[in-house]
């Protein structure tokens, strides 16, 4: 007598269809842990982006404005998942930078517990676009933190035009 054995296989991730990965009026202060870079912190110790209001989203995008505090770790859920070494995209760009002394910008970019990317930028320097492409290093489902850390000296603008992901 033979018996028949079902087999059921569950899928190991969440279909996975390209488009954009955040909200940009989503976004808030994240406070306590998170900060891929907790160090950077130190020299901005007594400013609170919180009261300020100096993020938010304003047609389609998320602004930063450095002018009250020059240090925020900002956080939301993704809005889709991740596999590994799918293809992720973020358009940043920023007003010219400026402070009372030359200094550098920071600015990264984390899902889940690994920055896709960490990049500073001079201060003084001309305004730009930057277009940052990396791969996904892990599978992030949907609902993953997305963190953006950013730091510099001076009364600056910041905007994060567009992000996306494509499957690989």
């Amino acid at each position: 007598m033979r018996r028949a054995v079902a087999v059921v296989v569950l899928a190991a991730c969440e279909p996975r269809e390209p488009g954009p990965l955040s909200d940009p009026g989503a976004w808030a202060l994240r406070t306590g842990g998170g900060d891929p870079f907790p160090a950077h912190r130190f020299d901005y110790a007594d400013c609170d982006f919180a009261e300020q209001g100096a993020f938010y989203a304003e047609d389609g995008v998320l602004e930063v404005d450095t002018g009250t505090c020059g240090y925020l770790v900002l956080e939301q859920p993704s809005t889709r998942p991740v596999g590994r070494g799918d293809l992720v995209e973020w358009t940043v760009s920023h007003s010219d930078l400026l402070a009372e002394e030359p200094a550098e910008a920071h600015v990264a970019i984390s899902v889940g517990d690994d920055v896709l990317w960490s990049w500073t930028t001079p201060i003084p320097s001309l305004s730009e676009v930057l277009v940052q492409r990396a791969a996904a290093p892990a599978r992030a489902p949907t609902g993953t933190p997305l963190r953006i850390h950013i730091h510099n000296h001076g009364d600056n603008r910041w905007r994060f035009l567009d992000d996306r992901m494509e499957p690989r």
